[in-house]
């Protein structure tokens, strides 16, 4: 018996019929159960350019043969533009999780991978991998404790622009 490649999994009845020349006939039926089998797992971002501290909503979508929503876990990893492992997580097909990019978040194409694997080999059966971008943000924080003015960066990158500070009082 040969199973199309995209048979929707669940159970399937078979009916043989025959017939000979002297009109004896029969039939027999057999139930089968097909499979679900991944072949497809898609991501879903909300946004593909942020800001440091912005955040995102990743979900991830896992298919079967005949291109059925599967009801299973993705392994879902995020890496930086420097290809560093940033988090990893399990999440369910059809499901989403909020991601807040870091404050010093390296700038650039960062890439969001999701991949199901084989429950008999541990192997990575379907993957799929996106790229998010991750603006360069100058950014100064600035207080004053007592007398004292205490500038900080908090962008993701060397701040190079000017500072103008401009003092006014009695003793400027």
């Amino acid at each position: 018996i040969f199973i199309s490649k995209t048979m929707t999994s669940g159970a399937h009845t078979i009916t043989v019929e025959v017939e000979d020349i002297y009109g004896n006939a029969g039939s027999s039926s057999l139930t089968i159960e097909v499979e679900a089998q991944a072949t497809k797992v898609e991501n879903q971002i909300s946004n593909g350019t942020l800001n440091p501290e912005d955040q995102v909503s990743i979900g991830v979508t896992l298919y079967d043969q005949a291109d059925d929503v599967m009801t299973d876990y993705v392994k879902l990893e995020v890496y930086d533009s420097k290809s560093r492992l940033i988090t990893e997580t399990e999440i369910a097909s059809e499901e989403s999780i909020t991601y807040k990019i870091p404050q010093f978040a390296p700038p650039g194409e960062w890439t969001v991978k999701s991949y199901y694997l084989n429950e008999d080999t541990e192997q990575e059966q379907v993957s799929a991998s996106d790229i998010i971008i991750i603006n360069e943000l100058q950014k100064l924080d600035f207080q004053i404790i007592d007398t004292l003015l205490y500038i900080r960066n908090i962008g993701n990158v060397k701040y190079t622009e000017d500072v103008d500070i401009e003092v006014t009082g009695l003793d400027q």
